[in-house]
């Protein structure tokens, strides 16, 4: 029997072949842990990004709340250089409001007229000039009824607030009212107009300012009519705890000029 010899050329070709298919393979393996190390980084990265991102927006929302809670009370006079600021869209006549406040002040009366009511803005913004006149003839009734003037002074400021300490100054606030009867008392708690704005203002920012209960804290009497613009953050917090604007600021914590009745 005869016997071939094997040619020693062909085993060199087998072992370059699997050396290279092992070469393959690592290189392979180790792309893929490159691949997996490069996605870990730019995931750590990511949420280094959003994170920064989420408390820049939690600041700037924060940052942009203030304007929003500005207390102006019989204890806290409109903020020196305040009125400086102002942007004012006019609503008819001589009502004027702040121009932050008119897109939610709008949806809210167009929906309450699509409701079937009809309210109508009264008052918006007053000057030092108008709230002096207001607060004067205030006075001048309590003193025809027989009150000293230190007297009507002080049953006045229950209803008017003095020149300066007046929250229509931020042109935040306005009063509400029937078209059918725009005389502001306390019987309008009764009318449709005021009961769909009791129960709803909050979803558009707004707070019933004067509740019946808060008078001790606000200092003024009861006024059904008086709707004030918070934010709805904060409007949904004050109606849904039952509290008034100088409780809500209290409990959050958030400063305001001077101390009020309340602390």
């Amino acid at each position: 029997m005869r016997y071939h010899r094997a040619n020693p050329t062909i085993y060199y070709i087998i072992g370059a072949v699997a050396a290279g298919i092992f070469v393959l393979n690592s290189i392979v393996a180790l792309s893929n842990k490159i691949s997996v190390a490069l996605k870990n980084m730019k995931s750590v990265s990511d949420s280094s990004l959003v994170t920064s991102s989420d408390d820049s927006t939690e600041s700037e929302e924060e940052e942009d709340e203030s304007w929003k809670l500005i207390l102006v009370n019989s204890w806290n006079p409109l903020p020196d250089g305040y009125e400086k600021k102002l942007e004012f869209v006019k609503l008819r006549g001589d009502i004027w409001v702040d121009e932050q406040i008119y897109p939610e002040l709008q949806q809210m009366m167009d929906d309450c007229r699509a409701a079937g009511f009809r309210p109508i803005v009264c008052s918006g913004y007053r000057s030092t000039s108008k709230q002096k006149e207001l607060f004067d003839q205030e006075v001048k009734k309590y003193m025809r009824n027989g009150y000293s003037e230190e007297g009507a002074t002080v049953e006045a400021q229950k209803l008017q607030a003095r020149p300066g300490y007046s929250e229509h100054h931020l042109g935040m606030a306005v009063d509400i009212l029937p078209e059918s009867n725009q005389y502001p008392t306390q019987d309008q708690e009764n009318s449709d107009e005021i009961k769909w704005l009791m129960a709803n203002c909050y979803k558009y920012g707004f707070i019933l300012r004067y509740p019946s209960d808060k008078v001790d804290i606000t200092g003024i009497h009861y006024e059904p009519w008086h709707y004030r613009y918070v934010g709805k953050k904060a409007a949904q917090y004050i109606t849904e705890h039952k509290i008034c604007l100088e409780e809500y600021l209290k409990e959050k914590g958030i400063p305001q000029n001077t101390a009020t009745s309340s602390n």
